[in-house]
Order: C-alpha cells, then sequence, then structure tokens
C-alpha cells in the first residue's frame, strides 16, 4: 500500500512498492495544487530513485537473523574448540610451525608471550573466538542453527578467516547446500603439507556438530 506526503518543495513523495520494488520516489506538482495522483497507473510518475535493491534487503534480513537468533558460541561450541586446540601455558610451535600459546592462540608481532596462566590464556582466548565469529557473521548469508554456527566457528578459529571466505564451503553454504558445506569441512585435515589425524578428528566432530538438529 502506497502513503503520499507532501515536501516543503512541492513535490510528493511516494513510500510504498513500485513494480516490486521497495523505494521512495518523487513526483512533480504544483504546490498550489490539490495532488491527484492515480496509483493505479504508474506510467504516469516519474520514479527518480530507488534505495536498497531486493537483493540487498534480503541479505540484511539474513545477517539479522544470524545475529538476533545466535548471540554467540555456545557452550559446547567452546568446549570443541577447547578439546581440540588443548591447552599449553608456554609457548611452542604449531602444526604449521607457527609460535602458539595457551588454546591455539597465534601469537602475533610485538606480542610478548613466553609462559601464560590458564586465565590469560581463557581470554585471549574469547578474543580469537570473536574474530571468528565476526567472519561468520560477515560472509554467512543464509540461516544457520546454533550447532552450524558452533561448528562454523571452530572451523574458522582454526583455520583463519581468510581461507574460509575463499573456500567451497562457504560457496556451497551461501548457495543453500547445506549438506555439501558439511562435507567440505572434512576436506580441510592438512598442515604443513601433511594430512593429521587430529585435524580429521576435528573437522569430523565440527561435521557430526553442523548437521546436527
Amino acid at each position: 500500500m502506497k502513503r503520499t506526503k507532501k515536501s516543503g518543495f512541492g513535490k510528493t513523495l511516494i513510500i510504498g512498492s513500485l513494480l516490486g520494488l521497495a523505494g521512495f520516489g518523487y513526483f512533480n506538482y504544483k504546490p498550489e495544487e490539490k495532488a491527484n495522483i492515480n496509483t493505479n497507473n504508474i506510467a504516469n510518475f516519474q520514479k527518480v530513485q530507488i534505495v536498497q535493491p531486493i537483493s540487498q534487503l534480503e541479505n540484511a534480513l539474513n545477517q539479522d537473523q544470524i545475529q538476533e537468533s545466535i548471540a554467540s558460541i555456545s557452550n559446547e561450541g567452546l568446549k570443541l574448540i577447547k578439546e581440540s586446540e588443548g591447552f599449553r601455558t608456554r609457548k611452542y610451535l604449531d602444526a604449521a610451525g607457527k609460535p602458539t600459546i595457551g588454546y591455539g592462540h597465534l601469537i602475533k608481532d610485538g606480542e610478548n608471550l613466553e609462559e601464560i596462566d590458564e586465565a590469560y590464556a581463557e581470554n585471549l582466548l574469547r578474543e580469537d573466538v570473536s574474530t571468528a565469529e565476526n567472519a561468520i557473521k560477515r560472509y554467512v548469508k543464509v540461516p544457520i542453527n546454533q550447532n552450524q554456527y558452533d561448528a562454523l566457528t571452530s572451523f574458522v578459529f582454526n583455520l583463519g578467516s581468510k581461507n574460509f571466505e575463499n573456500s567451497n564451503l562457504r560457496k556451497k553454504l551461501n548457495s543453500g547446500d547445506y549438506t555439501g558445506a558439511s562435507e567440505e569441512l572434512t576436506r580441510w585435515v592438512y598442515a604443513g603439507g601433511r594430512k593429521l589425524k587430529g585435524l580429521e578428528t576435528r573437522r569430523e566432530k565440527e561435521r557430526k556438530l553442523f548437521l546436527r538438529n
């Protein structure tokens, strides 16, 4: 249904749906004249601007659905990450040869971390999980449930946002192929050029969690 509002510039603002598109249109008329617009004859209207195409609105709705229905990773998802990463108080090199500490925290340039306690490791974990969650909310364009959200967060925590962004997993998921996306999880089992049993176990846990109702 369309609504009209008289503006101070001698124009009528039409707010509504024209030809199936949401947007705004301005139509000229003289201020002293009574606006007499036949809304059944849209061919007489001069639409000058359409804002927020339907595709953009759909994407926004998808993101709202993810963000509103799932506030953050669940305790089960967090447990999966902690068990998969393990806890180390001292700095070590991970399977890819990168300096790591705590619950799989990759030590960044400028971080002088040689030894930490569990409380500090928990803080680092929360920060790293938040980074992974932001990637999920940024790149996933379809509705997902809590289990799928947790599985994907574990995956991104382990592999990084860039790998997820460029993955076939994300492409299949956003095309609506949830089963295909779950199968893509199990392909990411290599580190340092080697297939690792630990990664196979983790990916299988993520796959099962992803498919759980």
